[in-house]
């Protein structure tokens, strides 16, 4: 035995594509291989029970956003940032909350490659990837979930009970599809059955950890070589995108 050779490191890939085309479905799928899923989601909400986020929250936007036990309540809060002309609230909010998840993304990406019994790989499942390149610099892989968008507006709808002004809200806090696409290195179809979908991520995680596992053994393994915003986007001549700002009611994610 090689006593020189080393275990790669789990991979870090991260989901693009719009509101509702399936990226918790494809998250879901990667977990039961074995993944370890970090939901930005889930982080923004235990970020909004904590004391101090409580009291910037009421200090940004007054008591109205809290309920009646003081704690944030996340529905008033998406209405205030969603409604038009909110840019600067929206603004707010993510400066307050985007480096806090930022932060608690990379300590579970670090502690999860360091642990004796590492995940098969680390799945990101962040709302707004493209739209903040730091946290896409974290990932060695970006991958797409293309789906029409009547479909996923269909099942925010049947999910969420959002209406189709709802969903436009949404919608337009965030880069469009077609952007995000061209940062993707591979891209996954969800507009059949849950059945294909799972074909398709299946094949998709085998050629992921065998070129993973081949980029390690000859040295050019990690985030630098492979992920985050800058070869995709250069590659495609996309521009840099510009900073939006994730839902705090946690509906912005793919379902």
């Amino acid at each position: 035995m090689n006593q020189g050779l080393t275990l790669a490191p789990p991979p870090v890939i991260g989901l693009l594509g719009a509101i509702g085309c399936g990226k918790s479905a494809v998250a879901q799928r990667l977990s039961e291989h074995g993944a370890l899923v970090l939901n930005a989601d889930a982080m923004v909400h235990e970020l909004l029970v904590a004391p101090e986020v409580i009291s910037e929250l009421r200090s940004l936007f007054g008591p109205s956003i809290l309920d009646a036990a003081g704690q944030p309540d996340r529905k008033a809060i998406a209405a205030l940032v969603f409604a038009p002309k909110a840019d600067a609230k929206r603004a707010a909010l993510e400066q307050l909350l985007h480096p806090k998840v930022f932060q608690r993304l990379k300590a579970a990406i670090g502690a999860a490659r360091s642990a004796t019994t590492p995940p098969t790989l680390l799945v990101l499942d962040v709302p707004l990837l493209a739209e903040h390149p730091t946290v896409a610099a974290l990932c060695d892989r970006l991958v797409f979930i293309n789906s029409p968008r009547e479909l996923c507006e269909q099942r925010c709808h049947e999910r969420r009970g959002w209406s189709s002004a709802e969903y436009a809200a949404r919608e337009a806090a965030q880069l469009p599809p077609e952007q995000k696409r061209v940062f993707a290195r591979h891209v996954l179809q969800n507009s059949g059955t849950v059945t294909a979908l799972h074909k398709e991520v299946d094949e998709l995680l085998d050629g992921l950890l065998a070129a993973h596992r081949l980029a390690h053994s000859i040295g050019e393994h990690g985030p630098r070589a492979h992920g985050g915003l800058g070869p995709a986007a250069t590659a495609h001549n996309a521009a840099a995108p510009e900073s939006r700002t994730s839902d705090p009611a946690g509906n912005s994610r793919g379902s």
